[in-house]
């Protein structure tokens, strides 16, 4: 309630109030000590890397959820979704290369990470590469695809939008800007 007084009154003043909500996929230590066992980022060399929740996971999908609804709540015109929501430059890799995610990808026709690593390093593999950024694309719009939903369920009239970085932090993870965005709703773009 304190939220929606302060945002009344800055809308009387002329302005368009809104959330950034920071931390999306980095865990900080009051993530990790709710969460646990909140499943990682793994890089395409085997590393685990236990300050990023693999945005493919239910558990992150809830989390976020349960998040951005509790801000909707507050009424505020637009919903930023924070610039660490992406693959690259996060530490680690080029993530995600845990057991779900290699799964998913081309309807699991890798067994493991370790193929998957090797085929895509094969300079030949130019078109896997390019379909692995895809998929990568894909699971980030997935996810913003739900948080979409639950803003949704509090006021579809909500704005959202995505804190894009630089284009050197953005060719592993494929299209995602344009797909987010979309998935989204985003009108300020």
């Amino acid at each position: 309630e304190i939220i929606k007084k302060c945002f009344k009154d800055l809308r009387k003043r002329g302005c368009t109030v809104g959330m950034n909500v920071w931390p999306s996929l980095n865990l900080y230590p009051v993530e990790k000590f709710y969460f646990p066992n909140m499943p990682k980022m793994v890089g395409i060399d085997g590393a685990v890397l236990e300050d990023l929740a693999c945005p493919t996971s239910k558990e992150i999908s809830d989390f976020l959820c349960q998040k951005y609804t509790v801000l909707a709540k507050g009424d505020p015109d637009f919903i930023w979704v924070d610039d660490d929501f992406r693959f690259t430059h996060l530490g680690g890799e080029y993530p995600c290369f845990c057991k779900e995610c290699v799964k998913g990808f081309k309807n699991g026709i890798f067994k493991n990470r370790e193929e998957l690593a090797k085929k895509l390093e094969l300079p030949e593999n130019r078109q896997l590469r390019v379909e692995w950024c895809s998929y990568g694309a894909d699971r980030l719009a997935k996810l913003c695809s739900d948080l979409r939903a639950a803003v949704d369920k509090v006021n579809p009239n909500i704005d959202m939008g995505l804190m894009t970085v630089g284009a050197t932090h953005t060719t592993f993870s494929g299209d995602y800007i344009e797909k987010c965005m979309k998935a989204l709703r985003s009108r300020r773009g």
